[in-house]
């Protein structure tokens, strides 16, 4: 029998909901359900979670990204405020705190499953194009996927919450991200961790990267019952990502297969009968020169419509990568 991936949630699954998209996009629908193994977004896994065998996530890097504000400290318990971009402090009762967008340090991850009908070669990884559903943020910080590691990735020198750095209360601390998509730990003048009183980078959390690094490619869940479930709650706290917009940087797209997503997306909102299909990218299935030319077109397709940015919205609900990933399979030979 199979353990529940909604057991997080005290909830009950039932087979065949096929919840790859549940929004309604009037005239079209997400013709990206074509492929075998996408879902949309977090909930759309947990409700449909009856159809993997098993899940597995692999870690890309740290992505600056809104942040659920139950995450973040209030300015009690001696924390020195939040990392939303209000202050703390005297100033916790202010009628702005709270009114924007909680951000924070997320990890950026891609998310695989297995399904029953799937079959491996000897050496094949369960993390591959063929198995790839989707890209996701946490949006709980560290919490959630650092469990998924089962106790391999220590975060106890990780500053959770805007923390003040010095007795004399000078400046605070908090976790953040580099340039280069890596978790710090970064200082500021002054409560609050606002982003325009930067201080420094006093520690570049090297151990903690490279733990993090090693989860290539980690079960998290299985329909064994006696394999831990760690799905339900980061899927919880997660998601879906887009490779469009200010968070383009930090998604995942490997093997370039978010790339097929939007293009897929954008094409349906100019045709409503567009579909996927094995024949449409015929000529490139299998090449590595096949992203590279899908992504030509779209960035024709882009000047000649006008209309990516608004395909962002969303390849079905998500924002989305730091890097494409150059794996044998291309992001064609993911069709059912």
């Amino acid at each position: 029998m199979k353990a529940p991936l909604l057991a997080f949630l005290g909830g009950c699954i039932t087979s065949g909901l096929a919840e790859k998209d549940s929004k309604s996009y009037g005239g079209y629908t997400n013709p990206n359900v074509a492929y075998a193994h996408y879902w949309a977004d977090p909930p759309n896994v947990l409700q449909d979670s009856s159809s993997f065998e098993k899940l597995y996530v692999k870690y890309h890097g740290c992505a600056w990204s809104e942040q659920s504000y139950s995450t973040q400290s209030s300015g009690n318990n001696g924390y020195a405020g939040n990392s939303c971009g209000q202050s703390g402090g005297d100033n916790s009762n202010s009628w702005y705190v709270g009114m924007g967008k909680c951000m924070g340090s997320n990890v950026a991850y891609s998310l695989y499953g297995v399904l029953p009908d799937d079959t491996f070669g000897r050496k094949e990884s369960p993390c591959s194009s063929k198995t790839f559903i989707n890209s996701f943020f946490t949006t709980d910080g560290l919490t959630s996927f650092v469990k998924a590691s089962d106790g391999k990735v220590d975060t106890s020198a990780i500053y959770t919450q805007c923390e003040w750095y010095d007795n004399n209360k000078a400046y605070t601390a908090t976790t953040g991200c580099s340039a280069k998509g890596q978790f710090t730990t970064d200082t500021f003048l002054g409560s609050g961790c606002l982003g325009y009183n930067y201080n420094d980078t006093v520690n570049e959390l090297e151990e903690l990267n490279a733990n993090l690094t090693k989860m290539e490619c980690t079960l998290i869940y299985s329909s064994d019952e006696s394999v831990n479930n760690y799905a339900s709650k980061l899927l919880t706290y997660s998601e879906s990502c887009t490779i469009d917009g200010v968070n383009a940087l930090y998604c995942p797209n490997p093997n370039g297969i978010l790339t097929a997503y939007e293009y897929n997306f954008a094409m349906a909102q100019q045709n409503p009968n567009y579909t996927v299909t094995r024949t449409t990218f015929a000529t490139m299935e299998g090449t590595q020169g096949g992203v590279a030319k899908l992504t030509t077109s779209i960035v024709l397709f882009i000047t000649g419509a006008a209309l990516f940015a608004g395909s962002a919205w969303q390849r079905y609900g998500g924002r989305k990568t730091r890097e494409t990933y150059s794996e044998p399979q291309s992001a064609f030979g993911i069709l059912a």
